[in-house]
């Protein structure tokens, strides 16, 4: 598409892939050894990244990158991270990534225009909720 650019195209692609809470839970699953989630994950993200890139262009595998790095840290610190991750905070993390989501939607929808990447440092106010 002519009217995509590069940088729509990731940005799009990693608020689609890197927000949410089944990031953060399948990962950690991964990390403990239990890959069911993490496996659902994929092939959920395969094929949005398979329409996405139809839609916006190549930009969209660049997005491989910080969604390795996010869900790799992730599955690193899995025994850390498994006593804070509490329901309340994976419920929080799952509201905040759908409302994002659907920011999307609109933008690509153009129904309204809105800076979906200014709610990325709500992400860390559910985890700092806890403290």
């Amino acid at each position: 598409d002519e009217d995509s650019t590069l940088g729509e195209a990731f940005s799009s692609a990693v608020l689609f892939f890197c927000v949410g809470a089944m990031v953060v839970y399948a990962s950690i699953q991964a990390g403990l050894g239990d890959m069911e989630m993490m496996y659902i994950k994929s092939v959920l993200d395969g094929i949005t990244a398979l329409i996405l890139a139809a839609n916006l262009g190549w930009g969209v595998m660049l997005a491989a990158i910080p969604m390795c790095i996010l869900q790799g840290a992730f599955i690193c610190f899995a025994s850390f991270l498994e006593p804070i991750m509490t329901v309340s905070v994976l419920n929080q993390l799952k509201g905040l990534g759908g409302a994002m989501v659907f920011c999307l939607g609109c933008n690509m929808m153009e129904v309204a225009k809105i800076k979906t990447a200014n709610f990325l440092p709500a992400l860390f106010g559910c985890l700092l909720m806890l403290i």
